[in-house]
This record gives C-alpha cells, sequence and structure tokens, in this order.
C-alpha cells in the first residue's frame, strides 16, 4: 500500500485531516505517473554496469588560487572586456570542470582538440595540470591561431553542426566540448559522430552542460519560474543562448548512438543545498524518485570512451542518426535542413 492509499489516522484534527486529504488527492496521479515512467523505457536503461559517478578528490588546487591564476594570467589580461567579464563571472563553474579533469586525469590523454573553447580559455591551468593531455588545440567557429604565454595554439575552422574537422581519422586521443551542447538547435548528433571519426579507439569525450534534471529546477518551478537556466532570447546570436538542456540519460543515449560507452559522470551533487535535499528526501519518501542522490545536482560533467567506429560517412540505421529520444519520431523532421537557421557574418561572427 503507498502512502497515498493508507487510512488516515483517526486522531488527526479537522482541519489537518482535510489538508492531508488534499495533499493525497494531488500526490496520487503523480506517484501514478511514476510508477507508468519506471515501467517505460525511461527506466530501462542499462548503463548502470558501465556507467560510474565520479568521486570528488583534493587536488592540491583550491578555488581561490585556481582564480588568481585564472585572473591573473596573461591571457585574461590580453582578453576583451566582456571575455574577463564572463570570466570572472564563472570562476567557481570552470574550477569545477578542471577539478573533474584532474580527478580523472589517468584516464585522459592527448592529443586533445579543444571545441569551442573561448579560444583556449583553459590552456594555461591545463598546462600546469593536465600535461598529459597534450599536444592541444582548438576549433573555433571563426578560426585563427592564438598565442598564450608564448605559445601559438593551432585554431581549426569548425561549426558544429554544419562543418567538419580539417583532422585525420583517430588523430585525437581527447575532445573537450565544454558547455557548447545546450547551444546547439539543428542536429546534435552531427558533431558527436565527427568527433568519432576523429578520436582514436579507446579515446575520451568529455562533455560538460547544466543538468535538466537537476533538483533546483524542480524547486524553482515551485516559485513558478522556468525549469530552463536560461530563457533570454537572443535574436541576433540564437546560437548563444540555451537551445535544448540535457539529463544524464540524454547524453547516455547519445553516447550509445555515436559510440560511446564506459561512461564517468559527476553532476556536482555537493551543490545541492539543504532545502533542496529536503525536497528530495519528500519526493522519496512518496516514492517519486527514480535515480540516486547524484543524479540530481546542477551541472553535468560527462566522459564517454569511443568504442565503436561511428561516424558521419557510414551508413547509419534511422534508430542511430535520428534517435526518438532526441529528434522528433515524424521522419519528415528526421533530416537535415536544405538553409541553417543563420549564417555566420554580421549576425553571429
Amino acid at each position: 500500500m503507498s502512502q497515498t492509499d493508507k487510512p488516515l489516522p483517526q486522531n488527526i484534527g479537522g482541519a489537518r485531516r482535510v489538508a492531508v486529504k488534499c495533499w493525497r488527492e494531488i500526490c496520487r496521479p503523480v506517484v501514478k505517473l511514476a510508477r507508468t515512467f519506471s515501467r517505460s523505457d525511461c527506466d530501462n536503461l542499462d548503463f548502470a554496469s558501465e556507467t560510474q559517478y565520479l568521486k570528488h578528490q583534493f587536488i592540491g588546487l583550491g578555488e581561490d588560487e585556481f582564480r588568481t591564476l585564472l585572473l591573473g594570467g596573461e591571457f585574461f589580461q590580453r582578453a576583451n572586456v566582456g571575455l574577463q567579464a564572463y570570466l570572472t563571472a564563472n570562476v567557481p563553474r570552470l574550477y569545477r570542470i578542471v577539478h573533474s579533469l584532474v580527478s580523472c586525469q589517468e584516464m585522459l590523454a592527448g592529443p586533445t582538440l579543444d571545441v569551442a573553447s573561448g579560444n583556449g580559455i583553459l590552456y594555461p591551468l591545463l598546462k600546469r595540470l593536465l600535461p598529459s593531455m597534450f599536444p592541444y588545440s582548438i576549433a573555433e567557429l571563426n578560426a585563427r591561431h592564438v598565442e598564450i604565454e608564448g605559445q601559438t595554439i593551432p585554431c581549426h575552422p569548425f561549426e558544429c553542426e554544419k562543418g567538419r574537422l580539417p583532422l585525420p581519422d583517430a588523430s585525437q586521443g581527447c575532445v573537450l566540448y565544454c558547455d557548447t551542447i545546450e547551444h546547439l538547435i539543428v542536429d546534435p548528433v552531427w558533431p558527436i559522430l565527427e568527433f568519432n571519426r576523429v578520436l582514436r579507439p579507446g579515446g575520451k569525450l568529455v562533455i560538460t552542460t547544466p543538468n535538466a534534471a537537476g533538483v533546483s529546477r524542480a524547486a524553482g518551478i515551485f516559485f513558478g519560474l522556468s525549469g530552463a537556466t536560461e530563457n533570454a532570447i537572443k535574436p541576433s546570436a540564437i546560437y548563444q543562448r540555451h537551445n535544448r538542456e540535457w539529463t544524464v540519460d540524454d547524453l547516455l543515449r547519445l553516447a550509445e548512438c555515436c559510440g560511446f560507452g564506459k561512461c564517468v559522470v559527476t553532476t556536482h551533487s555537493h551543490l545541492i543545498t539543504p532545502r533542496e535535499d529536503e525536497l528530495l528526501q519528500t519526493a522519496h519518501r512518496v516514492k517519486l524518485l527514480a535515480k540516486p542522490r547524484s543524479y540530481y545536482g546542477p551541472e553535468i560533467f560527462f566522459i564517454a570512451e569511443k568504442t565503436a567506429e561511428r561516424n558521419l560517412d557510414m551508413e547509419l540505421s534511422q534508430d542511430q542518426r535520428w534517435p526518438t529520444f532526441l529528434y522528433s519520431h515524424y521522419d519528415v523532421y528526421r533530416r537535415r535542413p536544405q538553409i541553417f537557421p543563420i549564417q555566420v557574418g554580421p549576425d553571429y561572427s
């Protein structure tokens, strides 16, 4: 018998009795819905045997020291005002990315391609903390070589949903794809298949992105707020807003479609606040919690290993190339557009 079906104790007073009955009436359809989900494909994904949650560990570099290195170096001093403001505001999040990379350093080896890297934002830190990931190059919409700390960083031209990387097959040991996948709007499988092509067997793909299933989203909904981390419309730069946000299961499905497995993930669940934790405990008590607590942190750090050859030059099944968890199940929509939403130029550069 579920919590919503148990008889009410006789000693509950009138007003409280009415409140409890109302709460149970609200919970009953939600619990029924949760049971439906638990029987569906959403809960039958057999990733548990291969997927590991990353355990955080001390890396010998605190956030304050990281801030000093990031904001006191040559890269920051030469950056424009907008980039300086971005770096200053995002020190904690960038620190968590580097912290997670260092925690996984034994599985990471170069050459490394940093896609949509902000022209090498993390280069000075990676050079100091993760020399095994070098040599290092970047891929940007507007390709131009970057000089940082006296070193010229090669830059390859790449439009994530449209272009091909000018790199040989199986030439990279690691691809970094940080805080980019949530900005895609047309065809997110395209770049992941291209990354598979340039990665050698056993190479690693690193993705970071906000967690669409973070408990903070649910908490915000109760206050009448949108569950998205970003809602601002940007007419002249639609790729600079969050167009589709992702859960851990979304990334696991994407990885499987594109020839990746043996995934390691963290959602930085140590950032869950006491109030959010209480919300999770309440959901657990009424049997609404289908995942472990570690699933519900605010940000995803995700590493997947290339386990199979799967790329844009291969004949792939519809379910591999256009998986319905991501694209519409109507075939008319499961194809490349003839005209992309934007062209690189005055409206986006």
